[in-house]
């Protein structure tokens, strides 16, 4: 639990007031001025970060229409400035041990459908593949990755993809071809050998938003718009599924973020929830069995009718959520929660660094911003 006595006085010189809540009480406090970094060849719209083994921070941008200029930097030191660049690979990422990442690459009739492989050492696009977001590399040898099908619109007789990249890879044309949204375990030969069917996960809005990765690589969590599942990945079973809303009315509720905590014990899903369901605006499942995990009771009425766009999770174990109206939320699993103005935007992405010291902010400003954490939220009792 965060120690109600650290954070600091409100109005405090060089501080940000900051609203601590906690067994149905709040208390207005402070917390230190962040540090704006990043100002060097700005990009904009940022929405993606990753942190890399040796400290470097990637970086992807994306504009707001289908002709915009999109990419990512390699972004390094004290004031995060440029060290490399490469066009034409968005975020979101997904790193390999052996330095392979996989990045968006262009849109197709304004929709994301591509996944690209670059070598992340040599900054170099290897390869590009006809399926699109969300996507992560599994864990072992050889290289395996699972992607969603192409976009299908109904008044199209193909998908959103480009025909050429088809022909590139025969053994998923298929795939993209078929009007079904699936899940794909792609082999590195690009032979298929699973698929799940969005509606077995969500047939409300059968189309994937969000999937993580349990540590021991044996469960995937794999979100739609309104529902969430886990799957076996020995036999592709669904293990548990939850559904947190509706596609309209009050009860309404649309995905935004999702990350499981480093232990592995409990999922966080966020998002924009109706009037009447509120409490889905921030949501914690226990990962064993998808129940709503009781520190997750009563967050999104403290957070109000804002919707949340990014989430972190700390080491140590307490959760970091941005959302659209540019607060921070900092959440601990006893229910204790604090809330501070971190950026003048909407908040894409959340990024912990300094061994977790520091708390990186992004989102539609040109810049970034770096929290520095308060002494018990680097190590919560």
């Amino acid at each position: 639990m965060f120690d109600r006595s650290v954070p600091l006085p409100a109005a405090s010189k060089g501080t940000v007031p900051m609203t601590a809540s906690a067994a149905g009480k709040k208390v207005e406090r402070a917390r230190p001025k962040c540090r704006i970094v990043g100002k060097d060849q700005p990009r904009q719209p940022y929405r993606d970060l990753l942190l890399l083994p040796d400290g470097r921070v990637l970086v992807g941008y994306r504009g707001r229409y289908i002709g915009s200029p999109f990419g990512l930097q390699v972004r390094g030191g004290d004031d995060l400035a440029v060290l490399e660049e490469l066009p034409d690979a968005a975020g979101p990422f997904s790193l390999r041990g052996d330095g392979l990442l996989l990045t968006s690459g262009p849109l197709a009739g304004g929709y994301e459908s591509t996944v690209r492989k670059v070598d992340l050492p040599r900054l170099a696009i290897r390869d590009t593949l006809p399926v699109r977001r969300p996507y992560l590399w599994l864990p072992g040898q050889p290289e395996r990755l699972v992607g969603q099908t192409p976009k299908f619109p109904a008044f199209r007789e193909g998908p959103h993809v480009a025909p050429a990249l088809l022909d590139r890879h025969p053994r998923l044309r298929r795939w993209a071809e078929d009007r079904t949204t699936r899940l794909l375990l792609v082999e590195a030969d690009r032979r298929v050998s699973r698929a799940l069917d969005a509606a077995a996960v969500g047939p409300e809005y059968p189309e994937y938003k969000h999937l993580a990765l349990s540590p021991d690589g044996a469960t995937l969590y794999a979100a739609t718009e309104s529902s969430v599942a886990a799957v076996s990945l020995g036999d592709w079973s669904i293990r548990w599924r939850a559904r947190l809303g509706d596609n309209d009315g009050p009860r309404f509720f649309s995905a935004d973020a999702m990350a499981l905590s480093p232990d592995g014990r409990v999922l966080a899903i966020g998002g924009l929830a109706g009037y009447a369901n509120r409490e889905h605006t921030l949501a914690l499942l226990d990962a064993a069995t998808g129940e709503a995990n009781p520190a997750g009771k009563g967050l999104g009425r403290i957070l109000g009718s804002t919707s949340i766009r990014s989430l972190a999770w700390h080491a140590s174990g307490w959760l970091a959520a941005g959302t659209a109206s540019g607060r921070v939320a900092h959440v601990d699993l006893s229910g204790t929660i604090r809330t501070y103005r971190g950026s003048g935007q909407g908040i894409e992405s959340l990024l912990f660094l300094a061994e977790g010291r520091s708390l990186l902010v992004c989102g539609a400003e040109k810049h970034f911003r770096v929290w520095p954490l308060l002494e018990d939220e680097l190590a919560p009792g």
